[in-house]
């Protein structure tokens, strides 16, 4: 498992119960987080807009993105090679890591700041905002969205279930399910008293 804290980055171990590895040598503040499927390698995004992607084993840079305008909020691996980022800046990336370059970007994806980015099948992307926003893009086509959701609140969070045929999202005092096949709600729920910031389909 890993978790971002300001400059630092570590590798915490559920079994023993203690951090493995600590990477500190970041500049600024990791804005945000995310490993590859195997955990050899994982990317930060940075305050800057700096995309890093750096080798677990070896503690070492292997590509740096200086893309994004302003602060990155989100990123996400789709597979062993494709990465994809969003933030501030309202445009989302994917980026060619093992060619250490940017494949295809959408600038404007939102109308405020990008928040979460889940990969989905197929080269399909959802993401979400404050603009309250969920969005779906095929980067096959290249074409911009293909379906769209309304919150009601701005999103802070979104995952999907494992069929990748609904997502869930957060934001507000809400959850929402959201059934993509189908293009309808499946289900929300406002218990909460306070904002809602995290989610996780288990």
């Amino acid at each position: 498992m890993f978790y971002a804290s300001g400059h630092l980055v570590e590798m915490y171990s559920a079994r023993k119960n203690e951090p493995t590895k600590v990477f500190a040598k970041f500049k600024e503040n990791v804005t945000a987080l995310c490993t590859r499927s195997d955990a050899r390698m994982f990317a930060v995004g940075m305050d800057s807009g700096v995309v890093q992607v750096l080798d677990v084993k070896n503690r070492l840079s292997l590509r740096l993105f200086d893309n994004h305008k302003k602060r990155v909020n989100a990123l996400d691996y789709s597979n062993f090679n494709d990465l994809y980022s969003g933030g501030d800046d309202m445009t989302i990336r994917k980026f060619d890591v093992a060619a250490g370059s940017v494949v295809h970007s959408f600038g404007k994806a939102h109308s405020d700041y990008i928040k979460a980015i889940q990969s989905l099948q197929d080269n399909h992307l959802a993401t979400a905002g404050y603009d309250g926003k969920i969005k779906f893009w095929d980067f096959r086509v290249q074409k911009g969205t293909t379906l769209e959701f309304d919150h009601g609140h701005p999103v802070e969070a979104i995952d999907r279930y494992p069929s990748g045929m609904a997502v869930v999202s957060c934001g507000g005092n809400n959850v929402s399910v959201w059934d993509v096949r189908a293009s309808r709600q499946l289900y929300t729920g406002e218990s909460n008293k306070k904002l809602v910031t995290c989610v996780r389909v288990l």
